[in-house]
């Protein structure tokens, strides 16, 4: 991202609840750059972005599962996302995830890529954003994380 470097001139994009975009283009061509500022996690350097504040936005980009504390458990993770609830349903939700109960307790160090993978994925699923971005989502998931996916 070099600031003062165009990525998108003169677009006008609107998103409606039913729409499902895909977003293709060579390496180095801006797709992350134009996800982070969907997600509100870059700023415009020029322009505007106008956006519903009531929209929820999850964004699972591609260096989420590099940047995860190797030493947090599945269940470390979700306790902090659902600080509220019991501890059975947090066990439930990372039995939903894919997780049984031996692997919640595991450290995210040994966890398959698509383990973690799914973990991620899921949490960023899991307060039914408005929007969805996926950044780059397949990198680091297996055979039945790419099938849950589609």
């Amino acid at each position: 991202y070099e600031p003062g470097k165009p990525i998108l001139r003169n677009l006008n994009l609107r998103m409606d609840l039913d729409d499902r975009i895909g977003l293709l283009g060579v390496n180095g061509a801006g797709k992350s750059t134009f996800a982070k500022m969907i997600a509100g996690a870059l700023n415009v350097s020029e322009g505007e972005l106008h956006r519903d504040k009531k929209m929820r936005v999850g964004w699972f980009h591609q260096h989420q599962i590099e940047a995860m504390d190797p030493t947090d458990t599945p269940l470390e993770i979700i306790r902090r996302a659902m600080p509220d609830a019991p501890e059975s349903a947090r066990r439930s939700k990372l039995a939903q995830f894919g997780l049984g109960y031996e692997k919640q307790e595991t450290t995210v160090d040994s966890l398959s890529g698509g383990e973690r993978a799914r973990l991620l994925l899921n949490m960023v699923a899991m307060d039914a954003p408005h929007v969805l971005i996926l950044d780059e989502p397949t990198n680091h998931l297996d055979i039945d994380s790419r099938r849950a996916l589609l």
